[in-house]
């Protein structure tokens, strides 16, 4: 009988199920058993990519984008995130059970684990960046007290000063932790470049769709190849009807894969899995923080101080300067590396 894994993986955009695919992979190809537990879109994904397994559902955390500040809508959200973390919790120790599962991954999911098998948890969350300093603090209080219930914590980066994640990850007082070097599910491939410009979208309404009008309006002045993707489901609008370039809603990974390789520039959030897949590509990028997103503003601006990425705001963006300015950064040039084999085959 194969082991079972049960793996648990956060709705909040695209990036948390993304980047668990490649450990989803390794544990299949290690024939384990992988039940995957998620819910909205990023289930939505995993279902994509993975017709063959088995999923179960969990409760939403239900953080809705009223402010523009993340930390104070997460803040008005946290009675709904408790309670699904509570849910979570209950939920996970019969899925234990039922599936007799050895192991169980979660991806940001703080109410996933059991006390009857290994719990894991991967993030890159251990320093929460605030506008202001006692939201700061006191997110990453509550964020340390979720993490001690996990026998380990996973962080998909390097340690010390070549990480991507800087001070995000930069707290010491967290012991039981292991770096498995930065993780994507995309790979360097040395293609033809067809397109001048791959957009990818992500993230939490309604941002991802003020965002996709804003690009829209300014792509009707560009002249070059253009791949549009969504990354969503949600019904097409009008303006997206007329357009010259290729649109698409979601893609798998071999497809999202050969986009970022075939393209000359790439544009999306500064997500930390985004940062993540450029890296594997060595792809040159403009990044634009989700606004309020303060762990997706200090990721572009520490890309841009860098010489990496270039960034600018949402409310700032000009492409056509955006794309010019971006032929001085370098991007990343070292490609994937990481411990996933070893570390699945020591836990």
């Amino acid at each position: 009988m194969k082991p079972t894994v049960l793996f648990c993986v956060l709705n909040w955009g695209l990036g948390h199920a993304s980047r668990s695919i490649p450990l989803i992979d390794r544990f299949i190809q290690q024939n384990h058993q992988v039940v995957i537990c998620s819910d909205g879109i990023a289930l939505d994904l995993l279902k994509q990519e993975y017709p063959d397994l088995v999923f179960e559902k969990l409760p939403s955390y239900n953080v809705h984008y009223k402010h523009e500040s993340i930390t104070t809508n997460i803040i008005l959200a946290l009675p709904n995130i408790l309670s699904a973390i509570k849910q979570e919790t209950k939920l996970t120790q019969e899925l234990q059970v039922k599936y007799r599962a050895e192991m169980i991954i979660s991806d940001n999911r703080y109410g996933c684990y059991s006390k009857n098998c290994p719990s894991y948890i991967m993030t890159h969350q251990l320093n929460l960046q605030a506008k202001i300093k006692w939201q700061g603090s006191f997110a990453s209080s509550l964020l340390h007290r979720f993490l001690k219930r996990f026998d380990r914590v996973l962080i998909p980066d390097h340690e010390g000063n070549e990480s991507i994640a800087g001070e995000l990850i930069n707290k010491p007082d967290v012991k039981n932790k292991t770096f498995l070097g930065p993780i994507s599910r995309m790979k360097f491939q040395d293609s033809s470049l067809e397109y001048n410009l791959c957009i990818i979208l992500s993230g939490p309404e309604p941002q991802r769709s003020v965002f996709e009008e804003l690009l829209v309006q300014q792509l009707h002045t560009f002249e070059g190849r253009v791949v549009f993707i969504r990354g969503t489901l949600k019904k097409r609008p009008e303006y997206l009807k007329a357009v010259s370039f290729e649109v698409f809603d979601l893609l798998n990974s071999s497809e999202i894969n050969n986009y970022l390789c075939s393209s000359k520039l790439i544009l999306s959030r500064s997500g930390y899995s985004s940062l993540m897949d450029y890296y594997s590509t060595r792809s040159s990028a403009i990044l634009i923080p989700t606004p309020g997103q303060t762990e997706q503003e200090y990721l572009a601006e520490r890309m841009n101080a860098k010489g990496l990425f270039y960034s600018t705001s949402q409310k700032d963006l000009i492409l056509s300067e955006a794309i010019e300015a971006a032929k001085d950064y370098t991007g990343f040039v070292d490609g994937i590396d990481n411990r996933l084999s070893e570390l699945i085959a020591g836990l």
